[in-house]
């Protein structure tokens, strides 16, 4: 190997690569300077944009409703995000989007999780879509290689691809390589999200816009399930079938021109921050962002075993209130916010219940 012409303390002083990192991801990263940096960002995000077209190509979009001045953009730290040109009422529905692939989700699916992931995977497959999805996180190639989450997922993405080889035997699937079958599963267990419809729940993935939406502990919309009957033929007649899952997104307060769109990846809004940090870093590869009520609790609990028993009380009290709730008001229109709205209602969804009661309990984290 040839020299770098470097001596052993610049060397050391530059650092050492990280696990996965390819050397220009590096260079960039130790060496570098600002203008240099812009231009390979710039050039990443052209390159980036002309695959996603070419993946695009051939697949009918799914999006059945998008709210005018509601785009895609980069957001600086998160990658790709939902931004607004102009400012949404608290209640408007900004997204409607069909499944690209779903499948329903099973209570023995509860602890191990890439078992529906597998099953989605094998109805895109099975119906031609992979490259469709390529367009989400992690694409192809080195975005793959290097995903933190890849390598500590890599025994359950190997039993996910046998499961989807068992499930999805079809001419599609043997053009497919086990690492293309391994990043598809990654990309689900990330971008996909779990909305019920028909009564049930499902694990469905929404590539177009729906996955695009970034995590937020102070989300400014909500997302819920529903069943869109499928569009009528070119001759004007019916689609045979049953109808597809749908993704719908809407808006929890009122949101400001400009800003971002984000949900919430976790189920309850209420959890502590040393439980959303975890959560999310396992699953999803990133750490929780701080709002003003974890401040207040580990003023509380500067002791670890203070701040345990601290974050036990909270969370017993969360759940008792949420107890309380269910018990007093089955089947109620979610919350005080909905009377508020003059837009289409969220409904009677248990899963959109939750989140609007926690909005309306705790305003100050839920946006």
């Amino acid at each position: 190997a040839r020299s770098s012409g470097l001596p052993i303390s610049s060397l050391a002083a530059i650092g050492t690569m990280l696990p996965g990192e390819s050397p220009l991801a590096f260079f960039l990263r130790t060496k570098a300077d600002t203008a240099t940096k812009e231009i390979a960002e710039s050039a990443a995000v052209a390159e980036a944009s002309g695959k996603d077209a070419f993946w695009k190509a051939g697949c009918k979009s799914k999006v059945d409703f998008l709210l005018e001045g509601v785009h895609i953009a980069q957001v600086e730290g998160k990658g790709r995000g939902l931004i607004t040109r102009d400012a949404i009422s608290a209640g408007t529905v900004v997204l409607r989007e069909r499944a690209l692939g779903a499948a329903t989700i099973r209570p023995e699916d509860s602890d191990q999780p890439i078992v529906s992931a597998a099953r989605v995977a094998a109805v895109v497959i099975n119906a031609g879509h992979e490259k469709a999805t390529r367009v989400l996180e992690p694409r192809p190639g080195r975005e793959y290689a290097e995903h933190p989450v890849r390598a500590e997922r890599l025994n359950e993405l190997t039993h996910g691809r046998k499961l989807v080889r068992k499930e999805g035997a079809n001419v599609h699937i043997a053009t497919l390589e086990d690492e293309d079958i391994e990043r598809l599963l990654l990309a689900i267990t990330i971008n996909a999200q779990g909305v019920s419809g028909g009564g049930r729940m499902h694990q469905g993935l929404f590539p177009e816009y729906g996955a695009m939406a970034n995590h937020s502990s102070r989300p400014n919309l909500l997302l819920r399930g529903d069943i869109a009957m499928p569009p009528a033929d070119e001759s004007g007649g019916p689609v045979r079938g049953n109808g597809e899952l749908q993704l719908v997104l809407q808006a929890v307060c009122d949101v400001e021109a400009g800003s971002e769109l984000t949900v919430s990846y976790l189920g309850e809004l209420y959890l502590p921050f040393a439980e959303r940090d975890e959560q999310l870093r396992e699953i999803y590869g990133f750490p929780a962002d701080r709002r003003a009520s974890d401040a207040g609790l580990e003023a509380m609990a500067p002791g670890k075993q203070a701040e345990g028993e601290a974050i036990q009380r909270l969370v017993a009290a969360n759940s008792q209130a949420s107890d309380a709730w269910d018990k007093e008001a089955p089947g109620h229109c979610c919350c005080a916010l909905c009377r508020r709205f003059e837009r289409e209602p969220f409904g009677r969804d248990p899963l959109v219940a939750v989140q609007c009661n926690l909005a309306t309990r705790f305003p100050a984290d839920a946006g």
